[in-house]
């Protein structure tokens, strides 16, 4: 007995109008990428330093290709009901991810310095600011070239970057989620971090939340309030749907533009889905 698709297609198609009404592609004019009209090519010459170090700067040069082009990649850019597609943000194969990680793992030998040092270049080089100031909306999941390229992102952008920084580096370090706030929690075998007297727990392993709101270098750890958790532990079961929901809002959105040929999706809809 062959299979009838009809119905199938059908709810798909219900499942994507609603989904448009919702992002407020059909309700709304409110689109974070228009963030993009107000940006060019921009080499970045950022001035940071260690918590209790003098000054270095290192030289970025992301062009506004990459910044586009990221952009536009199809990914859930916001936490809701279907889950909290973190993972997504975490680009620590990212090249200009790794060239930083790399300057910075170059300054010491020192594990616990490497981590201090991703920590306080982060939040030298990018400023905290709300995503409406930088995007024009509520909530908008940036990646982190495109908060290095803008120097501006709220606490799960910083995060994101930080971590993936991190990663990079080869630490053990993960996402936290609690109410209103994403941040990081770093594992360090040799290190008991002075000034703190409690972590979280996960997995066997002791982890230490970091500072990432400040827009100056601070010490690398601080007291957990109580409702962190690792964002491992969630049940992200909606992973995969965002994935394809957005890689075709992305396409209905953008149709065969020149930033969909750019991401590589404008001969299918999910020919660069995984």
């Amino acid at each position: 007995m062959k299979f009838n698709w009809v119905p199938l297609i059908s709810l798909s198609l219900l499942v994507m109008l609603f989904g448009l009404m919702l992002e407020g592609v059909l309700l709304s004019d409110d689109d974070p990428y228009k963030a993009m009209d107000d940006c060019g090519a921009q080499d970045q010459h950022i001035l940071w330093r260690g918590w209790l170090g003098s000054y270095r700067t290192y030289d970025l040069h992301i062009t506004e290709d990459e910044f586009r082009a990221s952009m536009l990649t199809p990914s859930k850019r916001c936490e809701d009901i279907i889950g909290f597609p973190y993972r997504a943000f975490l680009t620590p194969q990212n090249e200009h991810i790794k060239e930083i990680a790399d300057y910075l793992c170059g300054l010491t030998e020192s594990e616990y310095l490497r981590a201090q040092y991703a920590l306080n270049f982060t939040q030298c080089a990018v400023e905290y600011a709300l995503d409406e100031e930088v995007y024009g909306i509520k909530e908008h999941f940036a990646y982190p070239i495109e908060t290095l390229y803008i120097g501006r992102g709220d606490c799960e952008d910083k995060a994101f970057l930080v971590c993936s920084i991190m990663l990079a580096m080869g630490l053990d370090a993960k996402i936290t989620n609690e109410p209103e706030h994403i941040g990081v929690a770093l594992h360090l075998d040799h290190h008991f971090p002075r000034f703190v007297s409690k972590g979280i727990e996960h997995n066997g392993e002791t982890y230490y939340i970091c500072d990432i709101t400040e827009s100056k270098p601070t010490y690398l750890f601080i007291e957990p309030s109580g409702r962190e958790h690792i964002a491992d532990d969630d049940i992200d079961a909606g992973y995969w749907f965002c994935k394809i929901y957005d890689t075709l809002m992305a396409s209905l959105r953008y149709g065969g533009s020149q930033y969909l040929d750019r991401v590589g999706i404008e001969r299918g809809l999910l020919k660069n889905l995984f």
